[in-house]
């Protein structure tokens, strides 16, 4: 079940209002739910360790030309997808330079063209002229005049379409300057913060915007010597709680950074995580959860029992057959279930799993997965906390 927000005085007064209702009708109707028993497993306890969400993408969006900033499309906290319009420079002088370039090129076509003519010219006229030296009508000084006209074409010609090729690319970089003086996002996600303005001058490689994906996001926690190895060695999930929100997630390492600090002698994981809803924002702390490796009693819960409000965790325990709130730490999750601070709640207590998200204090309960020799109390077992 997910964890549903609510303030403590709605709980309060909704509760009132449960048990006026249920005056009025001599007693409140029982809520069915289905319970499990709270137990000491035994479970490898995790070290804490601390750590920081950080994006996965991060970059400072720059312009590639030089310009007078005529629009910024954007304000930090806004949502850009890949290639929407960011800012545009002021283009009045590329699209001269690329009337000119365009210009060029067609005057340099125009060359080529005549170059290919005067060299067909050339070439009819030197096989005229052999004709008529099989004739001893044309002497060997007019045929050797007639190659060299050939050659000179040719050479004319060739220079025509380099002069061309030349064009050509000097028009394509001028298409690209001007495309360069719109500048887009280079990829989706968040504008973080806005570097210029209308009016202002930017050169090349300034930075426009700074702009995050929030997609995924990277969890980087710091972990001590002692475990980089089995943590290296297992690929084993690491649990993060995140500290705005008490949320207890799982996550496999990505990557060990190679090089401990000099100090601490902590080495920093990298965990990547979804983040479609981008729920998880840079720079919120979150504590880390290593496997240690020895195995002791620990109290545990299943996880669906876990509820939250703005104060944080809680979970509905069965006592004298009605629900009673009780605030817990959840320290961890393994598998199934969350592991609790020490005296939450006593070992054997029946919290309930399914049908809490309608409970309120002091609710009469009924017990659905209650065996026959418990009167309708006590289950044996957390796995009896589901249908």
């Amino acid at each position: 079940m997910g964890l549903k927000a609510s303030t403590p005085g709605m709980l309060m007064v909704a509760t009132a209002l449960w048990l006026t209702a249920g005056a009025a009708l001599g007693q409140p109707p029982a809520s069915k739910v289905y319970v499990a028993e709270a137990r000491l497993e035994l479970l490898e306890p995790l070290r804490e360790t601390t750590g920081e969400i950080r994006a996965a993408r991060r970059s400072r969006v720059a312009a590639e030309e030089s310009g007078r900033v005529v629009q910024i499309r954007v304000e930090p906290g806004d949502r850009v997808e890949e290639g929407d319009l960011l800012a545009e420079l002021d283009a009045t002088y590329v699209k001269i330079d690329l009337r000119r370039r365009e210009a060029t090129v067609a005057r340099d076509q125009g060359n080529v063209r005549e170059a290919e003519i005067e060299l067909a010219r050339a070439n009819r006229d030197l096989k005229r002229i052999e004709g008529l030296q099989r004739q001893s009508a044309s002497s060997r000084t007019e045929f050797e005049d007639a190659q060299s006209d050939v050659g000179v074409a040719e050479a004319k010609l060739e220079q025509a379409k380099a002069d061309l090729d030349a064009a050509l690319a000097e028009l394509d970089r001028a298409k690209e300057r001007l495309d360069d003086m719109t500048i887009e996002a280079p990829f989706s996600g968040r504008v973080v913060d806005r570097f210029t303005d209308i009016g202002e001058w930017v050169d090349g490689g300034d930075s426009v915007v700074e702009l995050v994906a929030l997609d995924e996001v990277d969890v980087f926690i710091d972990v001590p010597q002692q475990f980089i190895t089995a943590l290296r060695e297992t690929e084993r999930e690491v649990s993060i709680r995140i500290e705005a929100t008490g949320e207890i997630l799982e996550s496999n390492v990505t990557e060990i950074v190679p090089v401990a600090d000099s100090l601490s002698r902590m080495f920093p994981v990298r965990l990547r995580m979804a983040n479609g809803d981008e729920k998880y924002k840079p720079g919120m702390s979150v504590v880390g959860l290593i496997p240690t490796g020895k195995v002791e009693e620990r109290l545990a819960v299943p996880k669906d029992a876990i509820r939250r409000d703005d104060v944080g965790a809680f979970l509905f325990e069965v006592s004298g057959g009605v629900a009673q709130v009780r605030r817990v730490t959840p320290l961890y999750a393994k598998e199934d279930l969350v592991v609790l601070r020490p005296g939450d709640v006593a070992p054997g207590a029946q919290v309930v799993t399914e049908g809490n998200e309608r409970l309120f204090p002091g609710a009469p309960v009924m017990i659905l997965n209650a065996t026959p020799d418990d009167d309708g109390g006590a289950v044996s077992s957390l796995d009896k906390g589901a249908r």
